[in-house]
């Protein structure tokens, strides 16, 4: 069984490592990739590769933040956020589809309000 585990880690690794390198500075790949943005998410958790392959794509290609980037996405964000207690790590994906590139994505930044709005009990930090 530990074995199994290894190899299923080791060909996830291996995957993320191929996207990764097809992405990296290649505005037309990360289009491509973001189709399934949502599946890469899902990884981010046990995937540090998975994290970098997201970083990379929002942080560069303002095309893909306003075309690939939905409530969908941001929603996975928010949930990660509530469940993981406020993860920096979690906090700074989120940032990062909220600016490109040092400018505002101001569709997204109206979607992290909404679905900080949903969840706003669970969320906020309370000071007393």
């Amino acid at each position: 069984e530990k074995l199994v585990k290894s190899v299923i880690e080791n060909v996830g690794k291996s995957c993320f490592w191929l996207i990764f390198c097809s992405m990296y500075e290649n505005d037309k790949n990360q289009m491509h990739i973001a189709n399934n943005l949502a599946i890469i998410l899902q990884h981010v958790s046990t995937s540090t590769l998975a994290t970098r392959c997201v970083v990379e794509m929002l942080g560069s290609n303002m095309e893909l933040q306003e075309e690939k980037v939905t409530s969908k996405e941001i929603k996975i964000f928010v949930q990660m956020i509530n469940n993981s207690k406020m993860n920096a790590n979690y906090l700074n994906l989120l940032r990062a589809t909220c600016n490109c590139n040092g400018e505002g994505v101001d569709g997204n930044q109206g979607l992290v309000v909404e679905h900080f709005m949903e969840k706003k009990s669970k969320l906020t930090i309370h000071l007393e």
